[in-house]
């Protein structure tokens, strides 16, 4: 049966007591039985949520113009000046989501960091009289002289189901333990603060990654918002109440020509565009955060590079979509070349910012809800 440990991981979660005491209780219990599930990504998504539901309204109130498609040339200069957002909306969403990842870097970091100094000793407890028990508490579970022993049976018609050799009595255990090898109180909690460290931390990287990475999922989450505007563009014919009037402007021989590309572009296209967008402004403000002091000047400079990075992202989107429909109008083996090649970098990236960045997974990990 798999455990779900629920941790809050605020600014001072790992210096309490009781985390701690549950760190080596679901550390003894064995890291196979518990997997690590982020409960604060939701608090941090949630308005970037409403950003991204600010995009699709205005978005969704476009219609499609006539283009000119006399030369393939004049077919895609039209489509790619055929824009979803307004200037001002890019230098909105750059402001707002910069802060944002100034956050998530700047807390991610913080719980990373915290882990690697972890120390039991300095944990803070609410109630002080609480500090003993949860010691022994701490101290009975990663003692190794309170292990059950290991039995070996040399004989082979020895019976299998033979009773266990008893352990060692804590108060026994007391009286000789300074004259064995067991390690003391002080080096179980050494081994406890390095078990903290070490494993768990690196379980935390390899799940959650380091502060500059984010998650496939959490990206198509947050773009709900934006696929449900695609959605409503592929159903209403780009916001004619005909879809021939929406072929006959793009230049489409029939209006099953027309849904066909359509479906291509807002089903496949744009969503994996739009995926993309997340993690290269949060990579673009960890580069800012290594070269710029924090202050106003970081927070400018992250506007107007996620104002920046977004314009590109939409620009190759944009451009997919008027190479795809030239290719469609106006079919030629190059343009299409040019098509293949623009998805391909499209999985490229992915593959580089969800997958190759993200450290593979183990099939033991810790099940913590860290905030």
């Amino acid at each position: 049966m798999q455990i779900s440990w629920c941790c809050c991981w605020m600014r001072r979660t790992s210096d309490a007591c009781g985390v701690s005491m549950e760190l080596a209780v679901h550390s003894k219990a064995g890291s196979g039985l518990a997997e690590l599930v982020p409960t604060w990504m939701p608090i941090w998504a949630f308005p970037i949520v409403c950003c991204q539901l600010v995009l699709g309204s205005i978005a969704s109130g476009n219609a499609l113009p006539q283009m000119d498609t006399a030369s393939r040339r004049s077919l895609f200069i039209s489509v790619m000046s055929y824009s979803f957002f307004p200037p001002q909306a890019y230098l909105f969403m750059g402001l707002a989501l910069s802060w944002l990842f100034f956050q998530k870097l700047k807390h991610h970091k913080s719980m990373l960091d915290r882990m690697s100094e972890f120390d039991f000793r300095n944990a803070k407890c609410t109630l002080e009289t609480d500090r003993l028990a949860i010691e022994e508490q701490v101290l009975s579970l990663f003692d190794e002289a309170l292990e059950p022993a290991i039995s070996v049976a040399f004989d082979a018609e020895m019976d299998t189901e033979a009773e266990a050799v008893t352990a060692l009595l804590p108060e026994t255990l007391r009286e000789i333990r300074h004259i064995t090898s067991y390690p003391t109180n002080d080096q179980i909690i050494d081994q406890f603060n390095a078990y903290v460290r070490g494993p768990l931390r690196d379980n935390v990287v390899k799940r959650l990654g380091k502060e500059d990475y984010v998650s496939l999922q959490l990206c198509v989450a947050v773009n709900l918002p934006l696929f449900c505007a695609a959605l409503l563009y592929l159903l209403g014919c780009d916001g004619h109440a005909e879809c021939e009037t929406s072929a006959s402007y793009a230049g489409f021989s029939s209006v099953s020509q027309y849904m066909w590309t359509n479906c291509i572009f807002w089903v496949f296209l744009a969503p994996v565009g739009s995926v993309l967008e997340i993690p290269l402004q949060l990579i673009t403000c960890k580069w800012v955060v290594d070269r710029v002091p924090d202050g106003k000047l970081r927070w400018i400079s992250g506007t107007c590079l996620c104002s920046m990075v977004l314009y590109l992202c939409d620009c190759l989107i944009l451009s997919q979509r008027a190479i795809l429909t030239v290719t469609m109008v106006k079919f030629s083996p190059v343009w299409l070349g040019v098509l293949v090649v623009s998805v391909l970098l499209d999985f490229g990236l992915v593959w580089f910012l969800f997958f190759w960045k993200q450290h593979p997974s183990t099939s033991q990990t810790q099940r913590a809800l860290v905030r």
